[in-house]
C-alpha cells in the first residue's frame, strides 16, 4: 500500500506545482461595465483573417489549450496505469518529465499572451457573429479532447487513492 501512495505522490507533486503556478498567474479583468461596440455592417472576412496579430494571438492560445489538455491526458494515463498496477518507476519519471516540459511551455505561452494583452481587448471590441462561428470551429477539436478527458476522469476510482491517507 505504501508503494501506491509513493507513486501517487510522484503524480501529485507535479500536478500541485502546475496548479499553483497557473493559479498565481496575473490576469486583470475588465470591469469598466462597457458593452462591446456593435457594428451595423459586418465585415466579410473573419477577424482572424482581417488582422494578422489576432491570428498569432489565437495560434498561441490554441497551443496553450493543447498543452493543458496534454497535461490532463498525461495525468490520466498515470492514474490508469496506477489503477491497473502497471505503473513502474520509469513510467512515473517519464510522465513527470512530460508534465514539467508542458508546464514550462505553458509558462512561455502565458507570457506571450500577456505581452499581447491589448490584442485581446481589440478582439473583444470587434467581434461579430461570423467570428463567433469561426472560433467555435477552431475550438471544436479541443472541446472533443476535453470531453474525452472528462469521460476518462469519470471512470477512475479516485477514492482508492485517498483511502487511508491522513491529511491532518
Amino acid at each position: 500500500m505504501k508503494k501506491k501512495h509513493f507513486q501517487l505522490f510522484l503524480v501529485a507533486v507535479p500536478m500541485f506545482a502546475m496548479f499553483l503556478f497557473t493559479g498565481c498567474s496575473d490576469e486583470s479583468s475588465d470591469s469598466s461595465g462597457e458593452d462591446p461596440k456593435t457594428e451595423e455592417e459586418t465585415p466579410k472576412e473573419p477577424l482572424v483573417d482581417r488582422d494578422p496579430q489576432v491570428k498569432e494571438y489565437f495560434k498561441v492560445l490554441n497551443e496553450m489549450i493543447n498543452e493543458y489538455l496534454t497535461v490532463g491526458e498525461t495525468t490520466l494515463d498515470i492514474a490508469e496505469k496506477l489503477d491497473q498496477g502497471d505503473l513502474n518507476l520509469l513510467d512515473a519519471a517519464t510522465a513527470t518529465a512530460e508534465l514539467i516540459e508542458a508546464m514550462e511551455s505553458i509558462e512561455e505561452l502565458n507570457e506571450s499572451l500577456t505581452q499581447q494583452g491589448t490584442i485581446k481587448e481589440n478582439i473583444e471590441k470587434n467581434l461579430n457573429a461570423k467570428d463567433m462561428l469561426e472560433f467555435k470551429d477552431m475550438y471544436s477539436e479541443s472541446m472533443a479532447r476535453m470531453d474525452s478527458i472528462s469521460k476518462r476522469i469519470e471512470e477512475i476510482d479516485w477514492e482508492s487513492y485517498i483511502e487511508g491517507v491522513d491529511l491532518f
